[in-house]
Order: C-alpha cells, then sequence, then structure tokens
C-alpha cells in the first residue's frame, strides 16, 4: 500500500465572495489585505464564512474592512471589530 499526500499551498486563502466583492470597491482595505498573513487572511475569510444568514455575513464583511483600515466602526458592529482586533493582535 502507497499513500501520497499533496502538501496544500499555505498561501493559498479561500476568500468568501462577499469580501472579494467588498475588498475590490475599496482600495485601501484591498492593500492592508494583501499585507496580512496567509494565517490572518484565512482567520478573517473564515470569520464571514462561518455566518449563517445573509445579514450576519454583510455586518462582519464591513466589521472587517473597519478592522483592518482602523476606520471607526458603526455602532453596530463595535463588538465585532473588537474580537478582530484581538484575532489581529492589535487589541
Amino acid at each position: 500500500v502507497c499513500v501520497r499526500f499533496r502538501r496544500a499551498d499555505p498561501e493559498r486563502v479561500s476568500v468568501p465572495p462577499e469580501l472579494a466583492q467588498a475588498l475590490g470597491r475599496d482600495r485601501d482595505a484591498d492593500r492592508r489585505w494583501q499585507d496580512l498573513t496567509a494565517g490572518r487572511k484565512r482567520g478573517l475569510s473564515h470569520y464571514v464564512d462561518s455566518a449563517k444568514t445573509p445579514a450576519t455575513r454583510t455586518r462582519r464583511v464591513a466589521a472587517v474592512l473597519a478592522a483592518i483600515t482602523g476606520r471607526p466602526p458603526e455602532p453596530d458592529h463595535e463588538n465585532d471589530v473588537r474580537r478582530l482586533l484581538y484575532l489581529l493582535g492589535k487589541a
């Protein structure tokens, strides 16, 4: 029996479509996204992708953009942004 494994590309990140669209519309956020490590990108992508409802996904995309750009969050996104800043090591 011979078992072979193919190693996954450690730099590959699957970005949810909503987040990719938002980054495409916001140059500053996209530039800062590109500066993040692959691991941080995966964490933020998972945060958006794990939302169960479209409304939650939309809220989380806005929170990700606020967290990576340093812009003030919307009042109803403050807890999300605080959580993401902790994930990014900025809390």
